[in-house]
């Protein structure tokens, strides 16, 4: 694995190494990950009409792209840094099991961030699914009554406290009704 390995004057060490030698790539990788997944899971919600914050477009396509470039400005910053410490010989290489370790750590608590994002997200959802807006305009196509609803006394009365009965089943039987 030629291709995997250091420049010469390192010796045998892989690049992975170099990339979690420092705590600059490991924030760096750390920034790039969290973002990258924000995004794919915002996205398609500002895409599809379903963001009703006006901040969230200036969070969509400002911050979550800054930091994401941020991160990734990290990565080869801290992989240089880590690099020319091993030079100056003001720190040695870490062998090969130290690094495995550090990358299983990374991937580790990623993954648990990033399912805190995703979970909170799709908590989001849910809740918009859930409102009498979603229900009359969105989802179907039961304008008269979504305005029959409107004016009449039940308009304080959620739709779905009537129409999805409570608990995981019965809101996906709801959700399957729905796409008919």
């Amino acid at each position: 694995m030629a291709a995997e390995r250091a420049p010469s004057g390192t010796g045998d060490q892989p690049v992975l190494s170099f990339l979690t030698s420092h705590w600059l790539s490991i924030a760096g990788a750390s920034l790039v990950t969290i973002a990258g997944c924000s995004w794919l899971l915002l996205l398609p919600m500002h895409v599809g009409g379903r963001a009703n914050n006006p901040y969230l477009g200036i969070l969509i396509f400002f911050v979550v792209p800054a930091v994401f470039f941020a991160g990734l400005a990290l990565i080869p910053v801290g992989a240089f840094l880590a690099r020319r410490r091993i030079e100056a010989g003001l720190a040695a290489a870490p062998d090969r099991r130290i690094t495995l370790r550090r990358l299983a750590l990374f991937f580790g608590v990623m993954t648990v961030v990033n399912v805190i994002i995703g979970s909170q997200v799709s908590y989001r959802a849910v809740e918009q699914m859930e409102t009498d807006h979603f229900c009359g305009q969105t989802c179907h196509i039961m304008k008269p009554q979504f305005i029959a609803n409107q004016r009449s006394a039940h308009r304080s009365v959620g739709c779905v406290q009537c129409h999805v009965v409570l608990g995981a089943a019965g809101f996906v039987e709801a959700k399957m009704n729905g796409t008919r």
